[in-house]
C-alpha cells in the first residue's frame, strides 16, 4: 500500500519537472524572435490580438429607373375576308391607347380620303303675310241670316323639288373633316278667286284687298252698284334659294354605338323673291259709263347674306347597318335686301296703264338667325376590304329663316312686315366615300 501511494508522488513529481522546463525555453525563444524583429523597440502583446474594425459596406447601387414597357397596340381586325361580326360598330371600333374620343374611320386607307354627297329634297316652303284677298257679300238681303262667312286666299301652300350637292375630305390631323355644300330650291306658285262669284244666300259677293289696303295701290273702287268690292283677285309667288355652307368638324366615337360630328363654318345665301298680285273691278268712267279695271302691284325682294354657322351631327346605331341620326345648325346671317315695288293700273278695254301712284324702292341691313334641324333613318356598308363606303339617309328636314318677308306695304298700311320663311319637307341623301 505504501509502495503505491509512493511511486504515484514520484510521477507526479516528474511531470511538474518537465513542465517548468519547457516554459522557460519558449520564454526564450519569444525573446529572440522579438529583439530580431523589432531591433531597439520590441513589441509583443503575446496575449492580446486587436481585431481589426469592421469596415462599412458600400451603399447599393441604385438600378436605374426606366419606363415600364407598353404593350404593342392591338391591330385591327380585317374586315372582309373573314366573316364580319355582327357588332354593328366593331368593324369600325380600333380604339388607340390613351385616345379618349377616336375618331370614326369609316375607310381603311392611308393619307387624306374624299367623299362626295347627293340630295334630293322635296319640300314646301311658306311664308307669313301672302294673304292677299277675302271674299265677302256686298249687301245684307236678310238681316236674321246673319253676315255670310268668307275665305282668305293667300299664296305657301305647294310643294317643289330640289337638290343638294357637296364634296368633302378626311384629313390625317386627327380625324379632321372639311365639308362644302351648295342648296337649290326653287318654287313658283300661282292662285286665284273663283272666276264668277255667286251668289250667297241671295247676296251678291266680292272680294276685298287684304291687310288694310296692303296689295291694292289704287285705293278702293267705286263701282257702278256702289258697292267697292273687285270681282276677282289673282297671285304669283316666286322664291329661288340658292346657299352654300362649309364646315370644319370631327367625326368621333362616345360609346361603340353612338357617333358625334361638332362643326363650325359659313353659310353664304342668294334669294331672291317675287309676288305679283292683280285685283280685276269695274267702276264708272267719263260719263259715267262702267269700265273694267285692274289694279296690279310688283313686288321683288333680292337678298344676300353671309354668317358664322356651328351645329351637331349625331349617329344612333341600333344594328350593324342602320342607325338614326339627328343634326342640329344654327346661323346668324348678315343681309342685304334691296326691294322695289311699282304698282299700275290698267283699262282691259283698251290695255292702256291709266295710272300710277306707287313706285318705291329700299335697302335694308339686319343681322337675322337661320335654324336648321333634320331627323332620318340611315343604312350604310363598307365594301373591297372597306377601301369604300356607301350611306344612304331619308330624313324630314326643317329650316327656320327668320324676318325675310321685307316686301313694301303702301305707306300708312297697318300690316306690318318681317314674317319669317320656313321651309320643310323630305330629304333623301347618298353619300360615297373613297
Amino acid at each position: 500500500m505504501l509502495l503505491r501511494i509512493t511511486s504515484r508522488f514520484l510521477a507526479i513529481c516528474a511531470i511538474a519537472t518537465l513542465c517548468s522546463s519547457t516554459g522557460a525555453f519558449a520564454a526564450s525563444v519569444e525573446q529572440t524572435s522579438c529583439k530580431s524583429s523589432c531591433d531597439e523597440r520590441p513589441v509583443c502583446k503575446p496575449d492580446r490580438v486587436c481585431k481589426p474594425k469592421p469596415k462599412c459596406a458600400p451603399k447599393p447601387v441604385c438600378k436605374p429607373k426606366c419606363k415600364p414597357e407598353c404593350p404593342p397596340k392591338p391591330a385591327c381586325k380585317p374586315v372582309c375576308c373573314p366573316p364580319m361580326p355582327e357588332d354593328c360598330c366593331e368593324r369600325n371600333v380600333c380604339t388607340p391607347t390613351g385616345v379618349i374620343t377616336p375618331k370614326v374611320d369609316l375607310i381603311k386607307d392611308a393619307g387624306m380620303d374624299w367623299f362626295i354627297t347627293g340630295d334630293y329634297t322635296y319640300w314646301t316652303a311658306r311664308e307669313k303675310g301672302l294673304e292677299y284677298a277675302v271674299s265677302v257679300a256686298t249687301q245684307e238681303v236678310n238681316p236674321e241670316q246673319g253676315v255670310a262667312q268668307g275665305q282668305i286666299y293667300r299664296l305657301g301652300n305647294k310643294w317643289a323639288s330640289g337638290f343638294k350637292v357637296g364634296l368633302g375630305t378626311d384629313f390625317c390631323h386627327d380625324g379632321w373633316d372639311l365639308y362644302a355644300e351648295y342648296t337649290w330650291f326653287k318654287k313658283t306658285e300661282n292662285s286665284h278667286t273663283p272666276d264668277d262669284f255667286t251668289t250667297e244666300r241671295g247676296r251678291p259677293a266680292g272680294v276685298l284687298a287684304l291687310q288694310d289696303g296692303f296689295w291694292d295701290v289704287n285705293a278702293t273702287i267705286i263701282s257702278p252698284d256702289g258697292s267697292d268690292r273687285y270681282s276677282g283677285a289673282s297671285a304669283q309667288w316666286r322664291l329661288n334659294m340658292n346657299v352654300v355652307d362649309l364646315e370644319l368638324g370631327r367625326n368621333f366615337y362616345v360609346s361603340p354605338r353612338l357617333m358625334l360630328r361638332p362643326f363650325y363654318g359659313l353659310k353664304g345665301a342668294w334669294n331672291k323673291q317675287h309676288i305679283d298680285v292683280s285685283f280685276t273691278g269695274t267702276m264708272n268712267g267719263a260719263g259715267t259709263f262702267p269700265i273694267t279695271i285692274i289694279n296690279s302691284m310688283t313686288n321683288k325682294i333680292k337678298n344676300w347674306g353671309i354668317g358664322v354657322r356651328a351645329g351637331m351631327d349625331t349617329s344612333w346605331h341600333f344594328s350593324r347597318n342602320f342607325s338614326i341620326i339627328g343634326d342640329m345648325a344654327f346661323t346668324g346671317l348678315w343681309e342685304e335686301f334691296k326691294i322695289k315695288r311699282f304698282d299700275t293700273r290698267t283699262d282691259i278695254a283698251t290695255n292702256i296703264v291709266t295710272g300710277s301712284n306707287v313706285n318705291l324702292k329700299e335697302s335694308q341691313y339686319t343681322v337675322e338667325p337661320v335654324i336648321e334641324w333634320m331627323l332620318g333613318l340611315k343604312w350604310e356598308t363598307g365594301f373591297s376590304c372597306d377601301a369604300y363606303h356607301l350611306a344612304i339617309t331619308a330624313a324630314w328636314e326643317e329650316q327656320v329663316w327668320f324676318e325675310q318677308n321685307n316686301f313694301l306695304r303702301i305707306p300708312g298700311s297697318a300690316s306690318v312686315s318681317g314674317d319669317s320663311l320656313s321651309l320643310q319637307g323630305l330629304t333623301v341623301d347618298v353619300r360615297f366615300d373613297f
